[in-house]
């Protein structure tokens, strides 16, 4: 999943500030009192990947994908990065109210903890 969400073409992907920006966001929410991690079996984690697998492989989602990253990579990184959030929360929104989880920001991190 994450190579899909990082990468628009081969070769191309998120910067490793990015990944510490997006881990020090999630790990300040839990710190403000966050939801408690949920426990997910081994299927029903496989089950949530497929869908998300399936809901970030959609033509339309890559497509809206590669164009935020064509007008905003190059001269505006903080908000090609705000930009592909609100896009990833699209299908994460769809997805996540199915397995459990709120169909929101504070479902994303709690999926993730």
């Amino acid at each position: 999943l994450k190579q899909i969400l990082q990468d628009t073409e081969p070769g191309a992907g998120a910067d490793d500030d990015d990944e510490a920006k997006d881990s020090a966001m999630e790990a300040n929410y839990r710190n403000r009192g966050g939801p408690a991690a949920m426990s997910l079996t081994v299927e029903q984690a496989l089950e949530l990947q497929q869908d998300l697998l399936q809901g970030f492989s959609d033509q339309g989602f890559r497509q809206k994908l590669a164009e935020l990253h064509r007008a905003l990579a190059d001269t505006n990184p903080n908000k090609l990065r705000a930009e592909r959030q609100k896009l990833i929360l699209t299908v994460q929104s769809q997805v996540l109210p199915k397995h459990g989880f709120e169909g929101s920001l504070s479902g994303v991190v709690q999926m993730l903890s």
